[in-house]
């Protein structure tokens, strides 16, 4: 009983510490852009004009933080894992390290939810298992091409997380028994690309493959790839909804 209480205590102590850290990153991303705004107000930017090369410049570390929805592979089912990370990007490249926080999509694991059931009514049995897991990773993308329009990244992660067993009655939909949690270690690796169509938006693309390296008594299968296509919005159209259409302000030159 003293192990079990353990087991379950250092599995939402370590979920609690990971998630205010991930918390603490993003507002501290938010109070600094908040600050870039207020600057931008003075000196217009400009995304797809840089300056040019100087070795003597030094770069700043940047805060980063960014939505990050996936489609992969949960027990050889298709599902879609949703995430944020935040953390910080610096060099020439901006290469990111980063922390994220995963989780089984509402909708997967509904969908996972009524799969399984339908499997237990199937073969006549008294109760069927509900399936949820979350993960955190680290994250270090590194930039092997960076520039106007493009840029590529090879994303690497390391991380760890829990798989939640639920079992329900299968008449009553009522949980019964005790949950079971185990504990895994994901290693992830991948291509990350994105163009900048404008200064505002542009599109984004990425696939890798996630492997379990490590697990407790996990029996579900997570080992598979994992991929997304979405949007990306950039600072400067958050700029222009502050600037031009909340306070209406007309394009400042110098």
């Amino acid at each position: 009983m003293k192990q079990v209480f353990c087991k379950l205590f250092g599995a939402y102590f370590l979920k609690t510490v990971l998630v205010s850290v991930c918390v603490c990153l993003s507002l501290w991303t938010s109070a600094l852009a908040n600050a870039t705004i207020l600057r931008s107000q003075v000196f217009p930017l400009d995304s797809l004009v840089k300056e040019p090369h100087d070795s003597s410049v030094v770069h700043k570390i940047k805060p980063v933080f960014s939505l990050d929805f996936r489609n992969s592979t949960f027990d050889y089912q298709p599902v879609s894992i949703w995430g944020f990370n935040a953390g910080i990007a610096y060099g020439p490249k901006e290469h990111h390290v980063t922390l994220g926080y995963y989780w089984l999509g509402y909708f997967a694991e509904k969908r996972l939810s009524n799969l399984r059931k339908n499997e237990a009514i199937q073969a006549d049995a008294s109760y069927y298992n509900k399936n949820d897991f979350w993960f955190v990773s680290l994250i270090y993308w590194r930039n092997i091409l960076f520039s106007e329009r493009w840029i590529v990244s090879i994303p690497l992660e390391v991380g760890g997380g829990m798989v939640n067993v639920m079992p329900h009655d299968v008449r009553t939909d009522h949980a019964i028994g005790r949950s079971h949690r185990d504990f895994f270690v994901p290693a992830q690796a991948g291509v990350y690309g994105q163009w900048k169509a404008t200064r505002w938006i542009g599109l984004s693309a990425q696939v890798g493959y996630r492997y379990a390296v490590f697990h407790t008594d996990v029996k579900q299968h997570f080992t598979g790839i994992y991929y997304s296509v979405g949007a990306v919005a950039y600072p400067e159209l958050f700029h222009w909804v502050w600037n031009r259409v909340i306070h209406k302000k007309k394009k400042v030159y110098y």
